[in-house]
């Protein structure tokens, strides 16, 4: 075995002069050798096509093991060196592994030993902690860490030191060294160069621009020390007791140097020597991906076996398990694993400023969609003025044609009556007409038609449009013979009618209750005009919602019907003959139920909340231009009494003393002692 390594040093000289701290790759494969490589290749593994067909308990004798070694120089007081490697540790796996050929394959750089690792041409590498962390890309493991009795724990056994003259008083800290001029062996180690500029970094300073320049030496620590102590460098970077290490070897150097950034910790004062950075894992055994299970399994039980007597650098085998700090290093400098992030690709950009473009594209994303919102508003609001100038052009069209027939109507006495209908009736089945309309044009739009709801929709504006007909009709009539008060109407059944209208055009934003003091199917037929009486009730209830909203009251609006009989209707019915209108601040008396046969009556009562009105308030409610609200015409009550007096009904007027309005409206019932008046 030694025998072998002799003829590989030969062709280079160097070879016994290989720093310990140095990277070694055991890369598991079972790769040809590149012809580049400055020795000769060691030949492929024998146990190849055994392994290929079965595993074996232990490998067969012979069988070829390539172990790589990166080639340089060492000067070191701690540590293995190259020999104790070369002829120590390969020596003791020969002997302890049952007869496997071990053979160490030197490589006199850093990217010679990545590119052996990548092809498959060692099993095993030796290597620094950093070299390591650098090819677990190629699924290289860890299966053991130098350590000596004095540094046990192999997550903390190397370090870098910065040094410079003892005598430069401008050099304190690492602050200080900021553009001054360094030196150390070469940027791709990890123990001398990339630990030193790590602590850089992590002290906050760039590290591309924090020297002034930086000068490499191949390798020759040796270079360093002389180039700092004859002032052509302020700094040299080395590993961790490098320095000395030198100085003993000469002495004219000692009292000469300083350390800078250095250290105090537990497991430092153990190292023996002055460092200035963190301690991270020392050098490490590794496997190739590639190489055979068997192989492994005899190799680690070997090396765990090992013991100080065993090799003459007295060191011994442990598991690292922070190999974490080392990777911190390398994306503090952005090198190795974390090259790319110097790299300015589509990759980087996104990695590194996705909050950034995540908010940009979101600004652009809600941009879009204000921008298309935007659009169809736009568009809508076309659509719905175009609509509302046709609308009005009708209505203007429709106004004057009204004018026309009330100029006739004045001449017959009716002009209060029209304008009331016209003032204040007229506008409901315009806005239901007009709502439905506005529905119609937004589900037309739409891209699928929801044809019931359309079908409603047309439907409430045929219904409306008929009952503006009939309004225009009932007009008409007034100026010609009168309306046709004498045809049967289910006041019942126009409530319900009126409240489902009102609150589906929402023209009534609050609810209506309706109490029965009979069974809604007995007998609460009057004998009027439909189309009027809708006018009644939809005055009713309108004013009943404005006097609560007013009143900021959220109660619903309250509806009481029902027959009266006997005495009861009796006396309303006479109390009618006399005047045909009251307002009383009382409150309305109960009713009673009794039989009698002289006629019935339906009632119609509508109650809203709010202040308790005075008498003389009471009495303003039914006369012309009388209102509490801030634009109104004082018509709706006044409409209200008239359309009451055509009917022969009598209405009241009342404060109860909780509180708002009660109208009762009192009708003769279809059929009864007065319903044919």
């Amino acid at each position: 075995m030694r025998r072998t390594a002799k003829n590989r040093e030969g062709s280079k000289r160097g070879f016994r002069k290989v720093a310990l701290g140095v990277a070694v790759a055991l890369f598991l494969g079972f790769g040809a050798v590149a012809g580049s490589m400055p020795v000769t290749a060691a030949e492929p593994s024998v146990l190849s096509p055994v392994i290929d067909k079965e595993l074996p308990p232990d490998p067969p004798p012979g069988t070829r093991v390539r172990v790589g070694i990166l080639q340089f120089e060492q000067e070191s007081s701690y540590g293995p060196t190259l020999d104790n490697i070369q002829e120590d540790l390969i020596g003791y796996l020969q002997r302890a592994t049952k007869g496997l050929d071990i053979v160490a394959v030197p490589y006199d750089s850093s990217d010679r030993l990545k590119a052996a690792v990548a092809r498959h041409e060692v099993e095993f590498f030796l290597a620094s902690s950093g070299l390591y962390v650098e090819l677990q890309r190629y699924g290289v493991r860890d299966i053991g860490t130098l350590v000596l009795a004095q540094m046990p724990d192999p997550n903390q056994c190397v370090a870098g030191v910065l040094v410079a003259r003892a005598d430069r008083s401008d050099i304190t800290d690492l602050a200080s060294l900021k553009g001054k001029r360094a030196i150390s062996t070469d940027p791709a180690n990890f123990m001398t160069f990339q630990t030193n500029m790590g602590e850089v970094a992590k002290a906050g300073f760039d590290p591309e621009g924090f020297f002034s320049g930086i000068e490499f030496t191949h390798n020759r620590p040796k270079a360093v020390i002389e180039a700092v102590i004859d002032g052509k460098a302020d700094v040299g970077l080395l590993r961790a007791c490098m320095p000395e290490a030198l100085v003993e070897k000469h002495p004219a150097w000692k009292g000469k140097l300083k350390v800078v950034n250095q250290q105090e910790t537990p497991a430092g004062k153990r190292l023996g020597c002055a460092f200035s950075t963190d301690l991270y894992p020392g050098w490490t055994v590794a496997v190739a991906n590639h190489t055979p299970a068997v192989i492994t399994r005899h190799l680690a039980t070997a090396l765990l076996a090992l013991s100080p007597e065993d090799t003459q650098g007295g060191y011994t085998i442990s598991y690292a398990t922070d190999f974490e700090r080392v990777n911190d290093v390398f994306k503090r400098l952005r090198i190795g694993p974390y090259a790319y992030l110097r790299d300015w690709t589509v990759e980087r950009v996104v990695t590194t400023y996705w909050p950034v473009l995540m908010l940009v594209l979101a600004g652009l994303l809600l941009w879009a969609l204000h921008a298309w919102r935007l659009e169809r508003l736009v568009v809508r609001r076309t659509r719905a003025l175009a609509e509302a100038l046709r609308r009005e052009k009708e209505a203007s069209d429709l106004a004057r044609t009204t004018s026309e027939k009330l100029t006739r109507l004045e001449r017959v006495g009716m002009i209060g009556k029209l304008s009331s209908v016209f003032a204040h009736e007229f506008v409901q089945p315009l806005s239901a007409m007009r709502y439905s309309a506005r529905s119609l044009g937004k589900l037309m739009a739409r891209e699928t038609v929801d044809k019931p709801l359309a079908d409603r929709c047309l439907k409430e504006l045929t219904e409306q449009l008929k009952l503006a007909t009939s309004i225009i009709e009932r007009v008409r009539s007034y100026a010609k013979e009168g309306a046709d008060r004498s045809k049967p109407v289910d006041l019942a059944a126009l409530v319900l009618d009126v409240k489902r209208e009102m609150t589906e055009s929402r023209r009534l934003k609050r609810e209506v209750t309706v109490d029965y003091l009979t069974p809604p199917g007995t007998g609460l037929l009057v004998a009027g005009d439909g189309v009027e009486l809708r006018v009644l009730l939809m005055n009713l209830f309108k004013n009943a919602e404005e006097a609560l909203s007013a009143a900021g009251l959220p109660e619903p609006i309250a509806v009481t019907i029902g027959r009266l009989e006997g005495k009861d209707a009796h006396e309303v019915l006479e109390a009618h003959s006399t005047e045909a209108s009251e307002v009383s601040p009382e409150t309305t008396p109960e009713t009673s139920h009794e039989t009698a046969p002289e006629g019935s009556v339906v009632r119609l009562v509508v109650r809203n909340g709010g202040a308790r009105l005075t008498y003389a308030q009471l009495a303003e409610l039914a006369e012309p231009l009388a209102t509490t609200k801030e634009r109104g015409l004082g018509l709706g009550l006044l409409l209200c009494k008239s359309i009451a007096e055509v009917h022969r009904a009598s209405i009241r007027f009342e404060a109860p003393d909780d509180g708002g309005v009660r109208v009762t409206i009192d009708f003769p019932a279809y059929g009864g002692a007065r319903a044919a008046v």
